[in-house]
């Protein structure tokens, strides 16, 4: 094994886990490292045509032809300028030789003159250029249509490509040559590299394109990563450029068409079997049965405990439960999902639920009968929402998360559909593992962050009862502390802009219900201090510390008790 093979598979290694971290719920599946034949064309061209003018040459053609008699020499153009006189008799010499000045000898002392193209070009700014000749190399893989800039082989010495396989869908019939000269992205990289060659001076230069010719065959290194969304149940694939340091997207996208059904199919059975063939085990168990040979806690229970279950679900709460649930329409006519829904707030908790707008692939379903009001009816001792929905996507896996302490799989299609045929020997899974329930917690919350984002960009405050519930979701999340600050700040100022201060006090008193003193509390009560209605805001202080004396000690030792009118 090379060294180069030992450093590709390490880096290939270290993109798959940035992209797996780099967005909540991803699992990586697999990496593979090969190679796939190109072949390297070399495009030539002839330059010529004109450049601009440096600002030293645009400043003594000017020089020249004002036709005053002291700055018709070198000392004179070099006092005037105050440069270096090298300087200048570098750029004369160039003027002579692309005959845009004549010299000639007066008192011992050399006198330019500009020539007739000499005045053309101080007129128009560009300058001739010599006639020189470039080459560009352009790597072609006609099978799945890749070009791209690319080196000489002595450039690429890097990238060795002799341990790796072949690409397995590679075809060795391909016009190359045809193909790069049919394609036009060639004529724009072929630009874009001479506009990285001769910057600023690229627009103005004149080329002649020479017909392709072949330069050599050569094995370009890619690797192949795939991971599975947990959330949005599916299978994405990135393959990593090594030559070029970037993904490639059409490989990806011809792998993808290729593998990821199949692929799909494996993840799923992988990741949501049922728990009695232990699958579920072998997702997350492996590294514990390596450090202390035990197993990850998981439960079991059939139809017979599923009643008890959701019972314990909510006796163990302490804040939040997370649903994901197959058609979120269907909730506010299923009875059996409202109870469970109301023993939760009635304990003082807080429902998220995420899922589908419809129940179908090709309808979604009309709002049923008083769908607001059964909403707007669940709501905790303080009259504030105590359940909120959200549209994240159909999801196929539903599961319950109960704060940070367990994660209840398969609950709630019995609870929508029990009594049907298919689901009376389904089994529902309690998880224990500390781990996948952190996980899971995290990705919902992060998805609920994100509608609770869009809202915010989409004039949701104009109404007031929107601003409200708004406010109650975003304080009762536990996850993703810094996004919930960064929403909070801005959504402060949105409210402040829009509104009055009596419904300002409104959304203070959502803080104090939730036990919140950050996440814009401060900025809040201090506008309602400075810049609300004084009487308005010492009246509400004052019911607030007869009627919970506790946050109204909180304030006052955030905001300082001198600051607040008595």
């Amino acid at each position: 094994m090379s060294l180069g093979y030992k450093k590709e598979g390490l880096q290939i290694n270290s993109i798959a886990q940035d992209t797996v971290s780099s967005q909540p719920g991803l699992f990586l599946l697999e990496t593979r490292m090969w190679v796939l034949p190109v072949t390297v064309m070399a495009v030539g061209f002839t330059l010529g045509g004109k450049r601009r003018c440096t600002l030293l040459e645009e400043f003594v053609l000017k020089c020249l032809a004002s036709e005053v008699p002291s700055l018709k020499t070198q000392q004179g153009i070099t006092a005037l300028l105050r440069l270096d006189s090298i300087y200048v008799q570098n750029c004369l010499q160039e003027l002579l030789q692309h005959r845009l000045v004549i010299q000639s000898t007066a008192a011992g002392e050399f006198i330019y003159s500009l020539t007739d193209l000499g005045r053309e070009t101080c007129r128009g700014g560009l300058m001739p250029v010599p006639p020189g000749k470039e080459t560009v190399y352009i790597s072609v893989n006609a099978q799945f249509e890749l070009l791209g800039i690319t080196g000489q082989a002595d450039e690429n010495s890097a990238y060795p490509a002799a341990d790796w396989p072949v690409f397995r869908y590679c075809s060795y019939r391909q016009t190359h040559g045809e193909f790069l000269s049919a394609d036009s992205r060639a004529d724009s990289l072929v630009k874009e590299q001479m506009a990285a060659w001769y910057g600023d001076d690229w627009p103005a230069i004149v080329t002649e394109k020479h017909e392709p010719q072949f330069a050599e065959e050569r094995q370009q290194v890619f690797g192949e990563i795939w991971v599975y969304d947990v959330i949005r149940q599916q299978v994405l694939c990135h393959v990593w450029d090594f030559e070029r340091q970037t993904f490639c997207e059409k490989l990806a996208a011809a792998l993808t068409a290729l593998e990821a059904g199949q692929r799909l199919r494996q993840a799923e059975q992988a990741f949501y079997q049922a728990v009695n063939d232990q699958k579920l085990v072998a997702l997350f168990g492996k590294q514990r049965r390596q450090d202390n040979n035990t197993l990850p806690r998981i439960e079991t229970f059939h139809d017979t405990g599923f009643f008890a279950l959701c019972r314990q679900a909510c006796s163990d709460m302490d804040k939040i439960i997370l649903l994901t649930v197959p058609c979120i329409a269907e909730i506010s006519t299923n009875e059996t999902v409202l109870e469970f829904i109301r023993a939760a707030i009635n304990r003082q908790g807080t429902v998220f639920i995420g899922g589908g707008p419809g129940v179908g692939a090709d309808r979604e379903p009309e709002p049923p009968p008083k769908w607001e009001n059964v909403m707007q009816s669940l709501i905790d001792a303080d009259s504030l929402p105590g359940v909120f929905l959200f549209e994240i996507g159909n999801v196929r896996q539903q599961a319950a998360v109960v704060d940070s302490r367990y994660c209840l799989l398969d609950l709630l299609p019995w609870l929508f559909y029990q009594g049907a045929q298919c689901l009376s020997k389904q089994p529902v899974a309690r998880v224990f593992e500390a781990s996948f329930v952190a996980e899971q917690s995290d990705c919902l919350q992060g998805l609920f962050l994100r509608q609770l984002e869009q809202q915010l960009l989409n004039g949701y405050f104009l109404d007031k009862a929107n601003g409200v519930t708004w406010f109650c979701a975003l304080l009762s999340l536990t996850a993703h502390g810094h996004i919930r600050e960064i929403l909070a700040a801005e959504a402060i100022e949105k409210v402040i802009a829009m509104h009055s201060g009596a419904f300002l006090l409104k959304i203070l008193a959502v803080y104090i219900a939730k036990g919140e003193f950050a996440l814009g509390f401060e900025r809040l009560l201090d506008w309602l201090v400075q810049q609300g209605d004084n009487d308005a805001v010492t009246e509400w202080l004052a019911k607030l510390y007869m009627d919970s004396p506790g946050a109204y000690q909180k304030i006052t030792a955030i905001y300082g008790k001198n600051n607040i009118k008595q």
